[in-house]
């Protein structure tokens, strides 16, 4: 019964079914690129190509990855394991500073992030079909944030 409610409570969710995350991608013009890799299971040949795709997606967008930047989009990945179990969790987030609501102060906060877990097959093509859904959905995102296609 508790499984019912729960996939009923996920149909009715508006995220769920239009997509929207509770994050706004509006204003970002510039982002440094940065892959944290959490895993002895994933090559540094696939860090590599991780990082050249994520460069291509923000260029295609018009988001500038060659100038400093104090926002961040990181891409996280780990390897949880849950006997008998490997999974792998990718983490697409952007940090940055904002300013604190009713105060001068800033402070250093994730302003998106939107996650993939899986049980890879082949660790390495797994790895970059995952990014390339979380490219799209951040890709998607920004676009509708700013105002559709740029």
């Amino acid at each position: 019964m508790l499984s019912r409610l729960f996939f009923l409570g996920l149909l009715l969710s508006p995220s769920f079914l239009f997509g929207t995350t509770p994050f706004s991608l509006e204003g970002i013009s510039k982002l440094d690129v940065v892959v944290e890799n959490n895993s002895k299971l994933i090559q540094d040949k696939t860090v590599k190509r991780l990082e050249k795709m994520m460069h291509k997606s923000l260029n295609d967008l018009n988001i500038k990855t060659k100038e400093f930047s104090p926002a961040v989009l990181i891409l996280l990945i780990s390897t949880p394991k849950y006997d008998p179990v490997q999974l792998v969790k990718a983490q697409l987030m952007v940090a940055e500073q904002v300013r604190r609501r009713g105060s001068e102060e800033e402070s250093f906060g994730f302003t998106y992030r939107m996650e993939d877990l899986f049980e890879p097959e082949s660790l390495h093509e797994d790895m970059i079909e995952s990014l390339e859904f979380l490219l799209g959905e951040f890709s998607d995102q920004y676009k509708e944030d700013n105002g559709g296609d740029e």
